[in-house]
């Protein structure tokens, strides 16, 4: 059973993650509890982090091609 969660959730960690402080992000800055700019900083961050995540993916299978 953990192997098969394991198998679905391969490759896709660091994109829940994100998504997950993204969602967190707007919720504390409906609640007032950081500022626009914080905001924006940290959905920003989420973001490269799945940018970042996504190049190293395609980098490693053109390696593996390779």
């Amino acid at each position: 059973m953990l192997d098969n969660i394991r198998s679905a959730l391969a490759g896709k960690k660091t994109y829940l993650l994100a998504a997950g402080a993204i969602i967190g992000t707007l919720v504390a800055w409906s609640e007032g509890m950081i500022s626009t700019l914080q905001a924006i900083q940290s959905i920003v961050a989420a973001i490269g982090t799945m940018t970042m995540r996504a190049a190293i993916a395609k980098t490693a299978t053109k390696e593996d091609v390779r």
